[in-house]
């Protein structure tokens, strides 16, 4: 079923751009295939972006993105916001409040289906 918690928030992140830093009139901005993310780990996923400032590659712990409650775009927001020094203040209005839902769940009804 490959890996529906990283599908489920590549997804997220997608929809969630623009980030801080990002080039408004590049076309990687709001790419499809922008993200890349993959499990290195059992506890760990790696996000890349072929849209972003960043050199590096981010880690974000696995178990974050198996909670339905999580909001990977806030997050991976507000890592790009500390990089750039966006103010704490304004990061409030960054937030696009898309939570993770149960992709596991969802991917095996659609095999089913």
């Amino acid at each position: 079923i490959g890996d529906p918690l990283a599908r489920r928030a590549e997804e997220i992140l997608r929809q969630s751009a623009p980030y801080p830093g990002d080039d408004l009139t590049s076309e990687e901005t709001f790419a499809k295939d922008r993200f890349l993310i993959y499990r290195i780990l059992a506890v760990r996923h790696i996000i890349m972006d072929h849209g972003t400032h960043l050199k590096e590659e981010l880690e974000i712990p696995s178990f974050l993105l198996r909670n339905p409650v999580f909001f990977v775009g806030d997050w991976y927001a507000n890592r790009l916001a500390e990089d750039c020094e966006v103010p704490k203040s304004m990061r409030r209005c960054m937030q696009c409040r898309k939570p993770m839902g149960d992709p596991i769940a969802d991917r095996v009804e659609e095999i089913l289906n």
